[in-house]
């Protein structure tokens, strides 16, 4: 009787684990990869858009940061949900803390983007000249001609004229 018992134990501690390191990570990837997708949706669109896409993606992602601590993509998906709900400090706080994660160009655009929207221009021309250098394509996407300039100017300083096309 004890073994059945112990057998019935380890079953369900052996579940327990395969749904905590598992199952709940999988979900957790599907989650962010639809908000993900959400949000890129909305990027283009409306202020109600947009503030409709950071709901989902807060409402959707509620839960996975237990099971993806050092998932990039989690707390980029969060900051970009804040920065759409026009909370332009919690989304470079996010996004920050995505960058300790991984460096990518697009979390150093859309920090910029976030940097610009609190007011911290110097700050966000840093940003957007990490983003360039990586992808000097992204240069087009900086939405103010004056920053664009400047950001170009700094690439120029920096890595040379040819680094731009």
């Amino acid at each position: 009787m004890l073994r059945i018992v112990a057998l019935l134990v380890l079953a369900a501690a052996t579940l327990a684990a395969l749904r905590y390191a598992v199952l709940l990570p999988l979900l957790c990837e599907a989650r962010v990869t639809r908000a993900l997708d959400a949000l890129d949706a909305a990027a283009d669109r409306n202020d109600v858009v947009q503030h409709a896409a950071s709901r989902f993606v807060s409402s959707s992602l509620h839960g996975c940061g237990c099971a993806e601590p050092f998932d990039f993509k989690l707390t980029y998906a969060h900051g970009s949900a804040a920065r759409y709900r026009g909370d332009a400090r919690e989304a470079v706080r996010l996004y920050e803390r995505a960058l300790l994660l991984d460096r990518r160009p697009e979390i150093y655009l859309d920090l910029g983007m976030a940097q610009l929207d609190a007011l911290d221009r110097d700050s966000a021309i840093a940003s957007f000249v990490a983003a360039v250098a990586f992808d000097p394509a992204r240069l087009e996407r900086i939405p103010y001609r004056d920053v664009r300039n400047e950001t170009a100017e700094r690439i120029r300083a920096r890595f040379g004229a040819s680094w731009l096309p």
